[in-house]
């Protein structure tokens, strides 16, 4: 999948940071131990149980992203490059500065789809 400039970024340009090779390595073999242990102990083939983990990673990766202040999107984007065209882009982007906001609260399933309980409450 690529986005409307044919960007095609991978699942670790999103999901680890490249702020050092320690905490890029140490977030990789992190990430994919619990991936392993989490495949081999729930039933990921029921689709509830899919869409009620989906909900759990989606909080989980938010809540990372908040505390890396936004390091892997940062790796692509620069906060001077962004230029919304809305006023609500506008001063929204302009908050990001003074909080501790995830770029993921408001540019949700970029890349992945809706989480069914979160599609519902929309």
């Amino acid at each position: 999948m690529s986005n409307h400039a044919g960007i095609r970024p991978s699942c670790g340009d999103c999901h680890i940071p490249k702020t050092n090779w320690f905490v890029e390595t140490w977030v990789h073999i992190s990430s994919g131990i619990h991936d392993v242990i989490a495949v081999m102990t729930k039933n990921f083939d029921d689709p509830k149980v899919w869409d009620a983990r989906r909900a759990e990673l989606e909080k989980d990766v938010r809540d990372t992203m908040r505390a890396q202040n936004n390091a892997t999107c940062l790796s692509c984007h620069t906060f001077a490059a962004i230029k919304p065209t809305s006023s609500a882009g506008q001063s929204s982007h302009a908050m990001l500065k003074d909080t501790k906001m995830a770029c993921a609260d408001c540019h949700t399933n970029l890349v992945h789809g809706p989480v069914a309980s979160n599609a519902e409450k929309k």
